[in-house]
């Protein structure tokens, strides 16, 4: 929490996590690190192996200790964190499921999530959105108490999912080039927005949904100005973060490099 990440990443790339006895922990952690995922609050760092086989571990910054194996081998089973940080999504043996970081204990997830073709997880940490055994319904649930929020029926196959906050909006990029927003209180699509290819990203973000059409460019349509969306052009898009809360996004494509955009005023800042 109070060293910068690139200096976060150095010591992690030069520790040796070897010798488990003394850590008490009986499976085995990467001896090398082929990845890093930070928590939300910045306290544990997983830390993915690049030896097949091995286990991830999550490692606690502050002590500079590994806390738990976790029965995950790679960033591509993770889905993201829980609301309180202190639990994972990430698919185990082909079930999501709920992992705790302390521990590596498993929490089973509902059935129609478990084993769901798709999944995709909002920012806060509190929503699933999943496509299981029905591919023309997307069941949006709340993780830690199962609740269905709403189930919606997009008419084509998905390429991205984003949901809101607070899960009241649910944006789908769906193949027709059309992406949906739409609201589960009334399971209805509420706004459309027309893209020029395939959906690569959509994010809800401030008071705005960020889209980034594998074309390139980048498409902000405010939530609160729906007739005008707000439309950036520029290289195929390889690289995007977002804050949430004030909408400056951090864009990277092969010709621009890199550039801070404020989807409020719809401007570049640098």
């Amino acid at each position: 929490p109070d060293m910068p990440g690139e200096v976060v990443a150095a010591r992690l790339g030069s520790v040796n996590f070897g010798d488990t006895s003394e850590r008490g922990l009986s499976d085995p952690v990467p001896s090398t690190t082929a990845d890093i995922l930070l928590g939300p609050d910045g306290r544990i760092a997983l830390v993915f192996p690049d030896a097949e086989g091995d286990l991830a571990a999550s490692w606690e910054l502050k002590t500079r200790r590994i806390v738990a194996a976790l029965p995950i081998m790679s960033r591509s089973d993770v889905i993201g964190f829980t609301a309180s940080g202190t639990e994972l999504i990430a698919r185990v043996a082909g079930r999501a499921e709920r992992l705790r970081l302390s521990d590596g204990a498993v929490f089973e997830l509902p059935d129609g999530v478990a084993t769901a073709r798709r999944l995709w997880h909002s920012k806060t940490g509190r929503f699933l959105a999943a496509v299981a055994a029905d591919p023309s319904v997307l069941q949006v649930v709340e993780i830690m108490t199962g609740e269905t929020e709403a189930r919606l029926t997009p008419s084509g196959s998905l390429e991205q999912v984003a949901i809101s906050d607070d899960a009241s909006l649910v944006a789908t990029g769906e193949q027709d080039r059309i992406v949906r927003v739409w609201s589960t209180r009334g399971e209805n699509i509420v706004a459309q927005v027309p893209v020029d290819s395939g959906v690569a990203q959509i994010a809800f973000a401030a008071d705005q949904l960020l889209i980034l059409p594998e074309s390139g460019g980048l498409v902000s349509w405010s939530l609160e100005r729906p007739e005008i969306p707000s439309r950036w052009a520029g290289e195929p898009v390889w690289s995007s973060t977002h804050d949430r809360q004030t909408g400056l996004t951090l864009i990277g494509s092969a010709r621009d490099g890199f550039r801070l955009h404020d989807l409020v005023e719809r401007s570049d800042r640098a």
